[in-house]
């Protein structure tokens, strides 16, 4: 994936790497071997939907930008420090991945559960807070959160 932290192109007053930038192609790729790993049964077309949607709108030597600013802005620590932070997670992406994957795995129903059928979106609940379930043209955003 190779990820580099940059100076931001929107926030001029910062002259601290709060940016990070990485090749599409490889990102892709990625993640698709990671969605392809998804033992879940509200996946649905999630993985398919946002696979579908990061191909139509990127090149493989195209690069992903994520500008942190306004992220960083609603912290009080500074924005260097967290732009180190947020650069030393993404070298640890692999340990997260398989975090996600191991909380994500199959378990044997509980009696409620058996009694009672859980709705759609708590069976979904877990892929969205992976970001799967989102990827159209519309942006969308809620700040206060999931309810």
């Amino acid at each position: 994936m190779d990820p580099r932290a940059h100076q931001s192109i929107i926030w001029d007053d910062t002259p601290d790497l709060i940016a990070v930038t990485a090749r599409c192609g490889p990102g892709i790729a990625r993640l698709e071997k990671f969605l392809s790993r998804i033992d879940h049964p509200g996946l649905g077309t999630m993985a398919e939907d946002a696979l579908r949607f990061l191909r139509a709108h990127t090149e493989p030597d195209d690069h992903f930008v994520l500008e942190c600013g306004e992220i960083f802005a609603m912290d009080d620590e500074p924005f260097a420090d967290q732009g180190a932070a947020l650069l030393a997670g993404l070298a640890d992406i692999d340990a997260e991945m398989e975090a996600a994957l191991a909380g994500l795995a199959p378990t044997k129903p509980s009696f409620w559960q058996r009694v009672f059928t859980p709705s759609q979106e708590s069976i979904e609940e877990p892929l969205r807070e992976l970001g799967l379930g989102y990827w159209s043209d519309a942006l969308y955003f809620e700040l206060d959160g999931p309810r």
